[in-house]
C-alpha cells in the first residue's frame, strides 16, 4: 500500500481531491464530500507527484509530475474540469515550485545532473520575475577540478523489464582497461534513485 497525503479538500468542504493509482498510473480525481467520483482529473502513463494547490476562484490546480519523463519532474495547472493543461517550468531536470496563496508567482527551483539548485520567483503566467539564487560561484569554481558527468541509460533485466540506470566513469576512460566498480541498486518501492537531478 502507497500511502500519501495527496488530499486536498475545497474551502467549502463540499469536494476534495484525491490522487489514486486505480489507472495504472497515480492521477487525481474530484470527488464530493460523500466520497463520489466527479472525474479524474488528470490522465496518461505517467504519474502525478505532487499536488501544490486550487486556485478555487480560477478552478486552476497547480501539480507537479513526470510527463515529460520518469527521471524528471516539471510543474503544472489543470483546470479542475481536466482541460486547459499548461507546463510552467521550462528546463529539463528536477523542478518543484512554491506558490503564493494567491497562486499568482511561485518560487521556481530546479536542478538536474549537471546544473545545482538555483531558484527563480515566477509569475505563473510564465514570466520570469527574478533569479534568487543560480549557484555560479559553484559553477565556475567546479571549472577548476576534473569534472565527470553523469551517465543515464536504459537496460533491460532477465525478466524483459526496463529500467533506468546512471554512471560515472574515471577521468580519461579507456574501454581497453579493467576498473573497480561501485553499484549501488535499490528495488523497492517509493525511493527513486535515478533521476536528471543534481
Amino acid at each position: 500500500i502507497d500511502i500519501h497525503d495527496n488530499l486536498m479538500f475545497t474551502a467549502d468542504g463540499k469536494q476534495f481531491l484525491w490522487t489514486s493509482e486505480k489507472s495504472g498510473y497515480n492521477h487525481m480525481y474530484l470527488y464530493d464530500i460523500s466520497g463520489k467520483e466527479i472525474r479524474q482529473v488528470t490522465r496518461g502513463d505517467w504519474e502525478v507527484s505532487k499536488i501544490y494547490g486550487i486556485d478555487e476562484k480560477k478552478q486552476i490546480i497547480y501539480y507537479q509530475s513526470t510527463e515529460e519523463s520518469p527521471l524528471e519532474r516539471h510543474v503544472y495547472c489543470i483546470g479542475t474540469d481536466g482541460n486547459g493543461k499548461k507546463k510552467l517550468s521550462l528546463i529539463k531536470g528536477m523542478n518543484d515550485g512554491e506558490f503564493s496563496h494567491d497562486f499568482r508567482f511561485f518560487f521556481a527551483t530546479h536542478s538536474d545532473a549537471e546544473a545545482p539548485l538555483a531558484m527563480t520567483l515566477m509569475k505563473t503566467g510564465g514570466a520570469g520575475i527574478s533569479v534568487i539564487e543560480d549557484n555560479r560561484a559553484y559553477l565556475e569554481k567546479r571549472e577548476e577540478f576534473i569534472h565527470v558527468p553523469k551517465e543515464f541509460f536504459r537496460f533491460v533485466t532477465m525478466d524483459g523489464t526496463e529500467l533506468n540506470g546512471w554512471m560515472m566513469k574515471p577521468p580519461a576512460f579507456d574501454r581497453n582497461r579493467k576498473y573497480p566498480v561501485l553499484m549501488y541498486a535499490y528495488g523497492g518501492p517509493g525511493a527513486q534513485t535515478v533521476m536528471n537531478e543534481w
